[in-house]
């Protein structure tokens, strides 16, 4: 039995910047919850700093539960490795270019049944 590494390396990747983006949120979130409670005892500040970790901990998990829900990510899609110049600021007059995934086109019937002839060609 064969291990496709470039399907597990791409749901990696892609649980990781989720988890990225909803730990960042979490963050900011609890950064704003203790910024308007400034005056409270120290008990609360730490209650809502573990409710964040906790979070943090769980929302990735919480994810993975339930592929199908609005919680996982959008239509497939037909992906391939890219890359966009920067446009502005010192990255632009360096020549910096960020890799990105491209979208080319979302997926179908006839895309399916293309990428089938292809596992089968294989």
């Amino acid at each position: 039995m064969a291990v496709n590494l470039e399907a597990i390396a791409s749901y990696s990747s892609m649980r990781l910047v989720d988890s990225l983006a909803e730990g960042l949120a979490v963050c900011l979130f609890a950064a704003l919850i203790l910024r308007l409670s400034r005056r409270q005892n120290a008990g609360t500040r730490f209650a809502i700093g573990f409710a964040a970790l906790l979070a943090i901990t769980v929302l990735p998990l919480a994810r993975g539960l339930w592929p199908h829900s609005q919680l996982a990510s959008s239509a497939p899609a037909v992906v391939v490795p890219g890359s966009r110049a920067v446009q502005k600021g010192q990255a632009a007059e360096w020549g910096i270019s960020l890799y990105t995934p491209v979208i080319v086109k979302y997926r179908d019937e006839k895309t399916d049944k293309g990428v089938e002839l292809e596992e089968w060609l294989r």
